[in-house]
Protein backbone atom coordinates (compact mmCIF):
# COMPACT_ATOMS: atom_id res chain seq x y z
CA UNK A 1 0.00 0.00 0.00
CA UNK A 2 1.24 3.27 -1.14
CA UNK A 3 1.84 5.84 1.82
CA UNK A 4 -0.30 8.59 2.03
CA UNK A 5 1.53 10.70 3.89
CA UNK A 6 3.97 10.83 1.12
CA UNK A 7 1.06 11.22 -1.27
CA UNK A 8 -0.22 14.30 0.37
CA UNK A 9 3.32 15.63 0.23
CA UNK A 10 4.30 15.01 -3.10
CA UNK A 11 0.62 17.07 -3.98
CA UNK A 12 1.87 19.91 -1.90
CA UNK A 13 5.42 19.70 -3.01
CA UNK A 14 4.03 19.56 -6.95
CA UNK A 15 1.45 22.82 -5.98
CA UNK A 16 4.02 24.89 -4.44
CA UNK A 17 6.01 24.88 -7.37
CA UNK A 18 3.43 25.91 -9.61
CA UNK A 19 3.65 29.15 -7.52
CA UNK A 20 5.91 31.81 -8.30
CA UNK A 21 9.32 32.27 -5.89
CA UNK A 22 9.19 35.65 -3.49
CA UNK A 23 11.85 37.61 -1.66
CA UNK A 24 12.37 38.97 1.65
CA UNK A 25 14.72 41.45 2.01
CA UNK A 26 15.82 43.22 5.44
CA UNK A 27 16.93 46.09 6.03
CA UNK A 28 20.67 44.90 6.97
CA UNK A 29 20.88 42.86 3.72
CA UNK A 30 19.90 39.88 5.25
CA UNK A 31 17.37 38.27 2.70
CA UNK A 32 15.61 34.63 2.30
CA UNK A 33 14.24 32.98 -0.75
CA UNK A 34 10.39 31.28 -0.60
CA UNK A 35 7.27 30.78 -2.23
CA UNK A 36 5.01 33.43 -3.26
CA UNK A 37 0.90 34.11 -1.34
CA UNK A 38 -1.65 36.16 -1.59
CA UNK A 39 -1.56 38.78 -4.41
CA UNK A 40 1.40 38.78 -6.80
CA UNK A 41 3.42 42.29 -5.68
CA UNK A 42 5.64 44.27 -3.83
CA UNK A 43 5.17 45.66 -0.14
CA UNK A 44 7.35 47.26 2.64
CA UNK A 45 6.95 48.02 6.33
CA UNK A 46 8.54 46.95 9.83
CA UNK A 47 9.32 43.77 10.38
CA UNK A 48 7.90 42.22 13.67
CA UNK A 49 6.55 38.38 14.50
CA UNK A 50 3.45 36.88 16.45
CA UNK A 51 3.63 33.98 18.58
CA UNK A 52 -0.24 33.21 18.56
CA UNK A 53 -1.14 29.72 17.63
CA UNK A 54 -4.55 30.28 16.21
CA UNK A 55 -6.47 33.77 15.28
CA UNK A 56 -4.25 34.85 12.22
CA UNK A 57 -7.70 36.60 10.83
CA UNK A 58 -7.69 38.72 14.24
CA UNK A 59 -3.85 39.04 13.62
CA UNK A 60 -4.36 40.98 10.20
CA UNK A 61 -6.99 43.15 11.61
CA UNK A 62 -5.73 44.39 14.49
CA UNK A 63 -5.05 47.92 14.05
CA UNK A 64 -1.67 48.10 16.39
CA UNK A 65 -0.03 46.14 13.55
CA UNK A 66 -1.00 48.81 10.95
CA UNK A 67 1.99 49.12 8.50
CA UNK A 68 3.92 46.13 9.68
CA UNK A 69 5.07 43.00 7.95
CA UNK A 70 4.04 39.86 10.35
CA UNK A 71 6.25 37.08 10.41
CA UNK A 72 3.22 34.39 12.35
CA UNK A 73 5.26 31.88 13.74
CA UNK A 74 2.85 28.82 14.14
CA UNK A 75 3.22 26.50 11.61
CA UNK A 76 0.55 26.21 9.76
CA UNK A 77 -1.60 29.12 8.12
CA UNK A 78 -4.17 29.70 6.49
CA UNK A 79 -5.88 25.82 7.09
CA UNK A 80 -9.42 27.10 8.35
CA UNK A 81 -10.05 29.59 6.29
CA UNK A 82 -11.56 32.54 7.28
CA UNK A 83 -14.76 34.30 8.70
CA UNK A 84 -16.62 37.15 7.89
CA UNK A 85 -17.26 38.39 11.47
CA UNK A 86 -14.00 37.25 12.94
CA UNK A 87 -11.59 41.05 12.50
CA UNK A 88 -10.87 43.44 14.89
CA UNK A 89 -11.52 45.51 12.98
CA UNK A 90 -12.74 46.84 9.58
CA UNK A 91 -10.40 45.46 6.86
CA UNK A 92 -6.88 44.25 6.88
CA UNK A 93 -4.07 46.75 9.19
CA UNK A 94 -1.00 44.78 8.10
CA UNK A 95 1.43 44.89 5.20
CA UNK A 96 2.38 41.67 4.45
CA UNK A 97 2.88 38.27 5.16
CA UNK A 98 5.75 35.85 6.40
CA UNK A 99 4.86 32.38 7.22
CA UNK A 100 6.65 28.54 7.36
CA UNK A 101 3.49 26.62 5.70
CA UNK A 102 0.69 28.72 3.98
CA UNK A 103 -2.53 26.78 2.86
CA UNK A 104 -4.81 27.67 0.07
CA UNK A 105 -7.45 24.92 1.20
CA UNK A 106 -9.42 25.11 4.50
CA UNK A 107 -10.94 22.86 6.53
CA UNK A 108 -13.89 24.74 8.55
CA UNK A 109 -17.06 23.83 7.27
CA UNK A 110 -18.95 27.46 7.92
CA UNK A 111 -15.61 29.35 6.51
CA UNK A 112 -16.59 32.04 3.92
CA UNK A 113 -13.31 31.31 2.20
CA UNK A 114 -9.84 30.87 1.63
CA UNK A 115 -7.06 32.90 3.00
CA UNK A 116 -5.09 33.15 -0.36
CA UNK A 117 -8.75 34.72 -1.97
CA UNK A 118 -9.11 36.97 1.53
CA UNK A 119 -5.39 38.23 0.76
CA UNK A 120 -5.64 38.67 -3.16
CA UNK A 121 -8.84 40.70 -2.42
CA UNK A 122 -7.25 42.66 -0.07
CA UNK A 123 -3.65 43.24 -2.09
CA UNK A 124 -1.65 41.37 0.80
CA UNK A 125 1.87 40.11 -0.41
CA UNK A 126 3.58 37.70 1.28
CA UNK A 127 5.94 34.79 1.25
CA UNK A 128 6.00 31.13 2.84
CA UNK A 129 8.52 28.16 2.26
CA UNK A 130 11.19 30.36 4.85
CA UNK A 131 12.43 29.19 8.05
CA UNK A 132 10.60 31.45 10.20
CA UNK A 133 11.89 30.12 13.63
CA UNK A 134 15.68 31.60 12.01
CA UNK A 135 13.80 34.74 10.98
CA UNK A 136 12.12 35.42 14.48
CA UNK A 137 15.54 34.74 16.47
CA UNK A 138 17.66 36.92 14.04
CA UNK A 139 15.07 40.05 14.12
CA UNK A 140 15.40 39.11 17.82
CA UNK A 141 18.56 39.97 18.18
CA UNK A 142 19.21 42.67 15.46
CA UNK A 143 16.12 44.85 17.03
CA UNK A 144 13.39 47.18 14.91
CA UNK A 145 14.27 46.77 11.08
CA UNK A 146 12.22 47.43 8.09
CA UNK A 147 11.95 44.75 5.33
CA UNK A 148 10.79 44.15 1.43
CA UNK A 149 8.46 41.37 0.42
CA UNK A 150 8.60 40.89 -3.08
CA UNK A 151 7.01 38.45 -5.96
CA UNK A 152 7.37 40.41 -8.84
CA UNK A 153 11.25 42.20 -8.08
CA UNK A 154 13.53 38.95 -8.15
CA UNK A 155 16.80 40.81 -8.31
CA UNK A 156 18.73 40.84 -5.11
CA UNK A 157 20.32 44.08 -5.53
CA UNK A 158 17.14 46.07 -6.31
CA UNK A 159 15.48 44.89 -3.05
CA UNK A 160 18.48 46.04 -1.20
CA UNK A 161 18.26 49.45 -2.56
CA UNK A 162 14.50 49.69 -2.26
CA UNK A 163 14.64 48.24 1.71
CA UNK A 164 16.64 51.73 1.86
CA UNK A 165 14.00 53.79 1.11
CA UNK A 166 11.43 52.39 3.42
CA UNK A 167 10.44 55.20 5.78
CA UNK A 168 10.97 54.39 9.55
CA UNK A 169 8.09 53.74 12.13
CA UNK A 170 9.71 55.27 14.70
CA UNK A 171 7.51 58.55 15.73
CA UNK A 172 4.89 58.31 13.05
CA UNK A 173 1.22 59.33 14.66
CA UNK A 174 -0.64 56.40 13.15
CA UNK A 175 -4.10 56.04 15.33
CA UNK A 176 -5.54 58.66 13.12
CA UNK A 177 -5.38 56.49 9.93
CA UNK A 178 -6.18 53.44 12.07
CA UNK A 179 -9.58 55.30 13.73
CA UNK A 180 -13.16 56.08 12.76
CA UNK A 181 -13.83 59.55 11.06
CA UNK A 182 -16.63 59.65 12.60
CA UNK A 183 -18.74 58.90 16.06
CA UNK A 184 -20.87 55.89 16.32
CA UNK A 185 -22.80 53.81 19.12
CA UNK A 186 -22.57 50.29 19.90
CA UNK A 187 -24.56 48.10 22.44
CA UNK A 188 -28.04 48.53 24.29
CA UNK A 189 -28.98 52.45 24.81
CA UNK A 190 -30.73 51.34 28.44
CA UNK A 191 -27.68 49.30 29.68
CA UNK A 192 -26.20 50.56 33.36
CA UNK A 193 -22.94 52.49 32.28
CA UNK A 194 -22.40 54.68 29.50
CA UNK A 195 -18.53 54.66 27.88
CA UNK A 196 -16.87 56.92 26.06
CA UNK A 197 -14.31 55.07 23.95
CA UNK A 198 -11.55 57.33 22.12
CA UNK A 199 -10.62 55.12 19.11
CA UNK A 200 -7.07 55.17 18.69
CA UNK A 201 -7.20 51.83 17.12
CA UNK A 202 -9.48 49.96 19.54
CA UNK A 203 -10.17 46.09 18.40
CA UNK A 204 -13.52 45.26 17.62
CA UNK A 205 -13.43 42.30 20.75
CA UNK A 206 -12.29 45.05 23.22
CA UNK A 207 -15.67 46.93 22.46
CA UNK A 208 -18.04 43.32 22.61
CA UNK A 209 -16.54 42.35 26.15
CA UNK A 210 -17.69 45.89 27.32
CA UNK A 211 -21.23 45.58 25.91
CA UNK A 212 -21.02 41.85 27.43
CA UNK A 213 -20.51 43.64 30.58
CA UNK A 214 -23.58 46.11 30.54
CA UNK A 215 -22.22 48.94 28.61
CA UNK A 216 -23.59 51.36 25.79
CA UNK A 217 -20.95 52.81 23.92
CA UNK A 218 -20.29 55.71 21.66
CA UNK A 219 -16.78 55.98 19.90
CA UNK A 220 -15.17 58.74 19.27
CA UNK A 221 -12.38 59.44 16.03
CA UNK A 222 -8.88 60.04 17.66
CA UNK A 223 -8.42 63.48 17.60
CA UNK A 224 -12.08 64.18 19.60
CA UNK A 225 -11.34 66.42 22.45
CA UNK A 226 -11.66 65.44 26.39
CA UNK A 227 -14.37 68.25 26.41
CA UNK A 228 -16.65 66.68 23.35
CA UNK A 229 -16.41 63.52 24.98
CA UNK A 230 -17.53 64.98 28.16
CA UNK A 231 -20.77 66.34 26.92
CA UNK A 232 -22.14 62.88 26.15
CA UNK A 233 -22.04 62.25 30.12
CA UNK A 234 -20.70 59.23 30.08
CA UNK A 235 -19.86 57.08 33.38
CA UNK A 236 -16.83 56.66 32.01
CA UNK A 237 -13.61 57.18 29.73
CA UNK A 238 -11.92 54.08 27.85
CA UNK A 239 -9.01 55.18 25.71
Amino acid sequence: MSNPFLFCENLRYMKLNEQKEAYLMLEDGTWFKGIAVGKIGTTSGEICFNTGMTGYQEIYTDPSYYGQIIVNTTSHIGNYGVKNNEQESAGVKFSGLVCRNFSDVFSRKDADGSLQAYFEKNNIVGISEVDTRHIVRYIRSQGTLNAVISSEILDIDQLREMVKNVPSMNGLELSSKVSTTESYFLGNAEARYKVAVLDLGVKANILNNMIERDCYLKVFPAKTSYEEMKEWAPNGFFI
